[in-house]
């Protein structure tokens, strides 16, 4: 035990290094299989992605997922620095490797903090611990952004402040800044903190200078690189009112009842206690560095919404987390003194000697291992429950995971690497290194993000790669609560990039397909089909074999019409389904590498008299005929969003072509099929792994079931 003792303490920063480099080889394999898997859906590493190519091309700034320069959402000059390392390799992945490198070297500022203020080995544990924090995993595994590279550098800042060192304090102070414009909000802090603290007049004066010329300077920048000439991030601030940063202050200013109420909204209890559940609530013993997150504070908490748990599953934490780190490391040196009588030093002239005869931390005091011991369990058990870490046996559901994530792999192989495209969420990381790259998402609210200006995709646009399960969490998230009835008719948005670009489907296999820009592909030929201008299947039934329509719109007075399994279903009194058949599979359904089984088919279904309000989905479940339940289910799209229910028209036919993927369990058996119309309620949510999942708080299921043998 002796000999480990003195190995540890002849070699802090050997043990510190090796703790970063087994930190940051576990998280960033975890982080390649997460990207491997497509589970990046926030849109952030994607847009930095661009961001950072299109620079590297010599077009600094700019991006086309929200079209314009990245200069009009935020200020970070700091990019340019990363920018000749991007430059070497020019992927999504290596941005993850330099967060994640950055996000572990945040231990050498904090070691040096707490060896400041206590001892190399106190140091060596309070440093290892933020390897540990569930902060700190979070923000690795959410997406990409540049805050993780201010905490780095706040950490320094504040280790220079407590140095008394003005040079390296400003130096730091500044590149800070650099990061992004909301920096400012901590900066300015310092020199509060310097008021409070007594020190001399430059450091009281100096970082509130510099802080508040940078954040002028940024809006400057930013107004003038945003189409709307404004502040974009603005609209989270205005519920009470107001256009503008003045408008806006002043409402805050003359509602103070209101203001008050909202800070101790729920999300905002919820966001501040979070904050210190991995840090045990110690740093509330020594708070005067918490005063550098305070406007951070604020910042969330006056938002519309508030802040809530959101806060702490994001990059949104970074800028708090600096000021409890300080007040952390201070607090267990309080716990750890061994008179009940501390020095401080506040500035160059005195120190104040402060008394402390509470019981409470001579309680602390007695039993200070006992709390190391909780703190180090406990945030282990938060890594566990609060992070991305994955546990458990693999679940039912692995296998038919794997085969889509090679189906998406190998779409991904149709697309030329520098053609332009619009994609879905999931598809955009992999596809952002590109110049021209555009979100489905954007595309079908046809509105640019936070703006009533639109959203337009260019005409020369040569690929569409979609999932179009994200019409699903469409309807979640923006038409259910959609009050204006902004987004009633998005749909059409769709339609007519679909339909009116010049392009024709590539491969459709369940929910995912490619659409390809076709030279021949005259506007002439355009239907009223979902498909981009292709024939319907009795006037062309080769050119269905090659182009498979989604879907079709039927005339009743149609003879041709052959339904084989007739059914007339009633489904809720407003659509009857009239039946099924078995659909055809081409090679437009096929892959050359990846190995799949589908269940091919076309629905009937037929509008009655009633008006349909809903937008209905359709619900398939699996099972096999000696078995009693469901043993797989998936939802899907009605007519793939293109067509909704509550736009349906009384009497019409409405055929659906569906390609369903078979997990393999249901391969080569007798299957039941049951296909239900279900109405969704519930919204978009960050589930343990952070993955941007349908949290679904209702599903009703229309009756009667359809039941089909395949």
């Amino acid at each position: 035990m002796n000999q480990i003792k003195s190995f540890i303490k002849k070699n802090h920063w050997l043990i510190l290094i090796s703790a970063i480099i087994i930190y940051i080889v576990i998280v960033f394999i975890s982080l390649n299989i997460k990207y491997n898997n497509f589970e990046y859906r926030g849109m952030d590493l994607a847009i930095f992605n661009q961001v950072f190519y299109n620079s590297s091309q010599g077009n600094l700034f700019h991006f086309t997922i929200h079209p314009h320069s990245y200069l009009g959402d935020h200020f970070t000059p700091f990019l340019l620095l990363l920018l000749p390392l991007y430059s070497i390799f020019q992927s999504p992945l290596i941005l993850l490797l330099l967060q994640t490198i950055i996000i572990a070297l945040c231990t050498i500022p904090i070691y040096l903090l707490a060896k400041h203020s206590l001892n190399k080995t106190w140091a060596l544990i309070l440093s290892m611990l933020w390897l540990i924090n569930p902060m700190a995993i979070n923000m690795n595994f959410f997406e990409f952004h540049l805050l993780p590279f201010a905490i780095f550098l706040l950490l320094f800042t504040i280790y220079f402040y407590q140095k008394k060192n003005l040079p390296l304090f400003i130096l730091f102070s500044l590149l800070s800044l650099s990061v992004r414009e909301d920096v400012f909000l901590v900066i300015l802090m310092f020199g509060v903190l310097a008021l409070i603290q007594k020190r001399k007049i430059k450091w009281i004066l100096l970082p509130i200078i510099l802080s508040i010329a940078w954040f002028a300077m940024s809006q400057m920048i930013m107004k003038a690189n945003n189409p709307g000439g404004s502040y974009k991030f603005i609209a989270y601030y205005n519920w009470l009112g107001g256009n503008s940063m003045l408008e806006i202050a002043k409402n805050y200013l003359t509602h103070p009842l209101a203001i008050i109420k909202h800070l101790f909204m729920v999300p905002n209890i919820t966001m501040l206690v979070l904050l210190f559940i991995p840090f045990l609530f110690i740093p509330l013993l020594k708070p005067k560095y918490l005063l550098l997150s305070f406007l951070v504070y604020l910042q969330f908490a006056l938002t519309k919404s508030g802040g809530g748990d959101l806060i702490l599953k994001t990059h949104y934490v970074a800028l708090f987390i600096p000021g409890i780190i300080a007040s952390f490391i201070l607090s267990i040196k309080l716990i750890c003194s061994k008179n009940t009588v501390s020095t401080e030093v506040l500035n160059d002239d005195e120190e104040r000697r402060w008394e402390t005869n509470s019981k409470f931390i001579k309680i602390l005091r007695d039993n200070k291992n006992l709390i190391l011991i909780i703190i180090i369990i406990s945030n282990i058990y938060l890594l566990f429950i609060l992070s991305p870490l994955k546990i458990g046996k693999e679940n039912k559901t692995v296998n038919i995971n794997q085969i889509n994530q090679k189906i998406k792999q190998e779409l991904l192989e149709y697309i030329p690497k520098y053609e332009s495209i619009v994609a879905s969420y999931e598809f955009l990381p992999q596809l952002s290194t590109r110049a021209k790259l555009y979100s489905l998402n954007y595309a079908w609210q046809g509105y640019k993000q936070l703006s009533y200006s639109p959203y337009e995709i260019p005409k020369d646009i040569k690929y569409i790669y979609v999932n179009f399960d994200d019409v699903i969490g469409y309807d979640l998230q923006y038409i259910q609560k959609d009050e204006d009835k902004k987004y009633e008719n998005s749909y059409l948005n769709w339609k007519k990039i679909f339909e009116e670009y010049n392009l024709s489907p590539l491969k459709i296999i369940d929910a995912y397909g490619i659409w390809k820009y076709d030279l021949d592909l005259s506007p002439q030929s355009h239907r009223k089909s979902g498909t981009g201008g292709i024939p319907s299947v009795e006037e062309d039934k080769t050119n269905i074999e090659k182009n498979n329509l989604l879907y079709e719109i039927i005339d009743t007075e149609d003879k041709n019409l052959k339904i084989t399994n007739i059914e007339n279903i009633n489904i809720n009194n407003e659509i009857t389904f009239l039946g099924w058949n078995q659909n055809r599979i081409s090679e437009i359904n096929e892959l050359d590498n990846t190995e799949f089984q589908l269940m091919p088919i076309s629905l009937y279904f037929k509008k009655n008299n009633d008006k349909i309000e809903n937008n209905y989905q359709l619900q398939l479940n699996l099972n096999n005929l000696n078995s009693l339940n469901n043993e797989y289910n998936k939802i899907y799209p009605l007519t793939y969003g293109f067509y909704p229910t509550s736009k349906w028209k009384t009497n019409e036919i409405i055929k659906i072509n569906y390609w369903f993927i078979v997990p393999s369990q249901f391969q080569k058996k007798e299957t039941k099929c049951i296909i239900n119309l279900v109405r969704l309620e519930g919204s978009l949510s960050l589930d343990k792994n952070l993955l941007i999942i349908k949290n679904y708080e209702k599903i009703e299921i229309l009756k009667p079931d359809i039941n089909i043998v395949w």
